[in-house]
């Protein structure tokens, strides 16, 4: 067989098509990997924050102080979803929403709490949290918290349960009946 024959237009084609392929394949995996050093500080600073805050003996939640001070870190569905159910309970003697913290997965806070694992699925990226107490990290995580990047900063999207659940899917729970409505404040 003569070069001419070997060297036909579909196999020039096909062979530029491979080697595309390979360079898309490989700069998705280049972004992904540098992708998680972003998501790990993002995610990280937030807790390095939070943590302290829901150490602090207060009547309001934790979670209320995040929304109101870091509410942009939150994308609007998730934001809005927290508002509802905040203002239900407002509404409420008795509890019909959250009635732990959803974004530390306990009512009784650690000293502090690091970044674990950062896998990804497509756009969404998954960081795994872990308490740490009296310096000895948490054997499984307490929490995973889903993060994705909008308008150029990434913001939390939802918080996933490793017993079962995610938070998202709890505030789209239908609430519980209010029996004693709270008085209204003049």
């Amino acid at each position: 067989m003569s070069d001419k024959q070997t060297n036909t237009p579909a196999k020039r084609t096909l062979c530029m098509v491979a080697i595309f392929a390979v360079a898309m394949f490989s700069g998705l995996q280049l972004t992904a990997q540098s992708t998680a050093p972003s998501v790990r500080t993002f995610v990280g600073q937030f807790y390095s924050w939070y943590a302290p805050q829901a150490l602090r003996d207060r009547a309001e939640p934790t979670w209320h102080i995040a929304l109101k001070e870091k509410g942009r870190e939150f994308a609007a569905p998730l934001a809005r979803l927290l508002r509802a159910d905040w203002a239900a309970q407002d509404k409420c003697e008795d509890l019909v929403g959250l009635d732990f913290d959803p974004f530390l997965n306990s009512q009784d806070p650690a000293q502090h709490y690091e970044v674990g694992e950062i896998t990804h699925e497509g756009s969404i990226y998954k960081a795994t949290i872990y308490s740490v107490q009296t310096g000895q990290r948490g054997s499984k995580p307490d929490v995973i918290a889903e993060v994705e990047r909008s308008d150029g900063r990434w913001t939390f999207i939802d918080f996933q349960y490793p017993d079962g659940g995610d938070l998202v899917t709890i505030l789209k729970t239908p609430k519980l009946p209010c029996s004693s409505p709270r008085p209204v404040r003049k």
